[in-house]
């Protein structure tokens, strides 16, 4: 009988080990994928830190070339204000010379004109009267 009875415990004590052997390796398994898991997602964080950090580095570089490309347009507003400006300004002297070329003209003609001849008050009417 305890022959039997020892038996029977060490018959109970075999399935608990093997009972807890296949739990200590299901254990092992599910650590073990729980380890692949997270391995895979340290490198999915890694490639996504590195894909921000490369998309900050590429906003960076727009937003300088956007700032440089705003500074050229802001300098040629401001040459193509100052060219308008000049333009203006000899337009003006332009005009201002052509009074003065058409009051000297008329002066002209009224000094080579006589009394009875008139000179027309042109170029080729001065350049005409001059030559005679």
């Amino acid at each position: 009988r305890e022959f039997k009875a020892s038996r029977e415990t060490i018959m109970k004590l075999v399935g608990d080990v093997s009972q807890e052997r296949r739990a200590a390796a299901a254990s092992a398994e599910e650590l073990a994928a729980l380890r692949r898991e997270r391995d895979e997602a340290l490198a999915v964080k890694t490639a996504v830190q590195r894909e921000v950090r490369l998309l900050q580095e590429r906003l960076e570089e727009s937003r300088r070339g956007w700032a440089e490309t705003r500074q050229q347009l802001q300098g040629a507003a401001t040459r193509a204000e100052r060219a308008e400006d000049d333009l203006q300004g000899a337009l003006r002297e332009n005009g201002a010379t052509r009074t003065l070329h058409g009051s000297l003209l008329c002066q002209l003609a009224a000094l080579l004109g006589n009394g009875v001849l008139k000179v027309p008050e042109t170029e080729e009417g001065v350049l005409e009267r001059v030559r005679e």
